[in-house]
């Protein structure tokens, strides 16, 4: 979820629509692991989908967001990712 167009790194996310995230976190994660029945490509990890996208201060910083905007927001697309 990208909102804030000085991140830099903006081109490399669907933007900050829940849905969209969740239905391109899908299709990207399918494509990377394919769909052989018994072996997988690659095992993709969900490493920075939850509210993270800051550039600076990494090690230093905790994430505070809402419960309204965690529930709305930012876990739709970790949910849909996770139950592939």
């Amino acid at each position: 979820i990208v909102r804030d167009p000085r991140w830099g790194r903006g081109q490399e996310s669907p933007g900050e629509d829940p849905l969209l995230t969740a239905r391109y976190a899908i299709q990207y994660i399918t494509g990377m692991q394919g769909n052989h029945s018994k072996f997988l490509k690659t095992s993709a990890c969900l490493k920075h989908l939850g509210v993270y996208n800051q550039e600076t201060n990494r090690e230093g910083l905790a994430a505070v967001v809402t419960e309204q905007d965690m529930n709305d927001t930012f876990l739709p697309a970790f949910e849909a990712s996770v139950r592939l």
